[in-house]
């Protein structure tokens, strides 16, 4: 079972249904608001979690002055393909 408080930052959870073992699905991948990494995944059900390589971090840059801000780039949502593929949007608050 995921468990997790209410103020954890978790922004979405998407399952792949197709890795089904006895226990449900194994394959599991999470959005959290963490900067530095905020997309991790199981293949075991939750029991043990990798961090996503090749992440996007850091803050945003405005494009007009470019000058950083506070602002910093979170998943904010999830789609996954029935070929594993996993795309994700990103916003400056989650």
């Amino acid at each position: 079972d995921l468990e997790w408080a209410d103020d954890s930052g978790l922004t979405w959870i998407e399952i792949d249904k197709d890795s089904k073992g006895e226990d449900g699905s194994q394959v599991i991948y999470v959005g959290v608001a963490d900067s530095k990494s905020a997309i991790y995944k199981t293949t075991d059900g939750g029991k043990t979690w990798t961090a996503l390589p090749n992440q996007p971090q850091g803050v945003v840059m405005d494009q007009a002055t470019g000058e950083t801000g506070s602002d910093q780039l979170l998943p904010y949502q999830s789609y996954l393909t029935k070929d594993g593929i996993l795309y994700i949007t990103y916003a400056t608050q989650a």
